[in-house]
């Protein structure tokens, strides 16, 4: 019939990632290599995933440093470092190695997407009618 048999198989490595979240996954990004997948989630922390064994590799949140609320949006930097945002208006910035974060705050309103390109620079989009544009290397809103 001409059309791919994949198409009416559906693929043969679908896995589970594993540990999930427990609430809603409201964004993903996946890292520039391919090699991992980040997740945000309602639950109030990200999780990063080997896109190989499906397995948990890190758990971004703690006591000390993450969200109040619901994760709206994440993105990976070309580093490995992760760039997340929420409704408690307020940017983490995370270490690519530990679990921790710098806070980035610029907005009166929840922030709902984040975008960012190869230099390291990154434009948040908040419910506040705001765009505002950041340098992730110096942790400056420009």
């Amino acid at each position: 019939m001409g059309l791919d048999q994949n198409w009416y198989t559906g693929p043969t490595s679908d896995q589970l990632l594993s540990p999930q979240h427990d609430r809603t996954v409201l964004a993903l990004d996946m890292s520039p290599s391919g090699d991992s997948v980040v997740t945000a989630s309602a639950d109030h922390g990200l999780r990063v995933y080997s896109m190989k064994t499906g397995k948990q590799l890190r758990q971004l949140y703690n006591k000390r440093y993450g969200h109040t609320d619901w994760v709206t949006t994440c993105a990976y930097l070309t580093d490995g470092r992760v760039l997340s945002a929420s409704m408690d208006k307020r940017l983490c910035l995370w270490d690519k190695s530990i679990v921790k974060c710098s806070d980035l705050q610029g907005h009166n309103g929840s922030i709902s997407k984040v975008k960012v390109d190869d230099r390291n620079i990154a434009i948040s989009g908040s419910y506040d009618s705001s765009l505002l544009v950041w340098n992730l290397d110096t942790l400056e809103c420009c």
